[in-house]
């Protein structure tokens, strides 16, 4: 008798092994994904301009990154701070020059990134865009909500951006694959209701799209189908979750040799993140041992990143 139903994860043509570099871009489940890759030794490009959510913001971020770095921000202020409606709040500065100068240099720095990256891992979350003077906005800083309107945003508007954009990255760097997916997180407070219509286009846009797709919103809301793989706020899943759905993602991604090796680097991780509950020269003693590990590992497998 069966309990649940169990989503497939087909193989991807692109493998990844430990040297190649991998930029991660959008919600806060890429973010997830990133750090997990980070965990086992990639080189990651994670979330460089903070978490986005809706596809034409990140549209709007990877086309400045391919094509223009440098140009003019929309920006505005609070709390002492100036803030950029094109990228997340994380980037700030002291005055809109300091802010330029900062996104400028990572818009730059992402650029010579993807330029080498071999995967590309886009995260859409939402497709409810907020709008000012008819443009999308990747984060609203706070600001009055009458400056934005709220608009779900058609899946042909975002299917001829990304297409156009996608044959532009191709361009910049040829050899890259593009890994698509919907985040599993629920944006609630939307409504129920308008979070699946919400989804529902994003789905449809990254089949439209015809890259490669992962489906980790089907692992979580199919596969392991029940609140307790959730946070307490019943919208995020649970580390549990998430490891869940890496391990699903690492094997249709990661090449076998190098799959091997993340039971080593797990270990070795978390061994460096115990703490010894004795006299200090015991202490010592262990961590001195875990160090000459780590060093030897790393000597062998000098592509991993720790």
């Amino acid at each position: 008798m069966k309990f649940r139903t169990e989503v497939l994860v087909d193989d991807f043509a692109t493998k990844l092994s430990h040297g190649d570099r991998i930029l991660s871009l959008g919600s806060c489940f890429s973010e997830n994904v990133g750090n997990k890759l980070q965990y086992f030794g990639f080189k990651v490009l994670n979330n460089p301009f903070g978490t986005l959510f809706h596809p034409l913001a990140m549209a709007e971020i990877l086309n400045r990154v391919v094509t223009n770095p440098k140009g003019e921000f929309r920006m505005c202020q609070r709390d002492g701070r100036v803030f950029s409606y094109d990228v997340h709040g994380k980037l700030s500065g002291a005055s809109e020059n300091e802010l330029t100068e900062i996104l400028e240099t990572r818009f730059a720095e992402s650029r010579e990134f993807l330029k080498r990256a071999k995967m590309l891992i886009l995260t859409f979350g939402t497709a409810w865009g907020y709008y000012l003077d008819e443009r999308i906005v990747a984060n609203c800083h706070k600001q009055p909500a009458s400056l934005f309107s709220k608009r779900l945003t058609e899946v042909e508007e975002m299917q001829s951006v990304w297409r156009n954009l996608i044959k532009q990255i191709k361009i910049l760097n040829p050899e890259i694959t593009i890994i698509t997916t919907v985040s599993p997180v629920r944006h609630i407070r939307d409504g129920i209701i308008e979070n699946n219509r919400s989804k529902s286009r994003l789905i449809e846009l990254v089949h439209a799209l015809g890259e490669n797709y992962f489906p980790s919103y089907e692992l979580f809301v199919d596969d392991l189908r029940d609140y307790r793989f959730c946070k307490d706020d019943l919208v995020h899943p649970s580390e549990f979750a998430i490891q869940y759905i890496f391990d699903k993602f690492s094997t249709a991604s990661v090449a076998s040799e190098t799959l091997q090796l993340f039971g080593r680097i797990d270990k070795l991780r978390k061994a460096e993140m115990h703490r010894v509950m004795s006299d200090g020269n015991s202490a010592e003693h262990f961590y001195q041992e875990q160090t000459k590990k780590r060093e030897g590992f790393l000597k062998e497998n000098p592509l991993i990143v720790w």
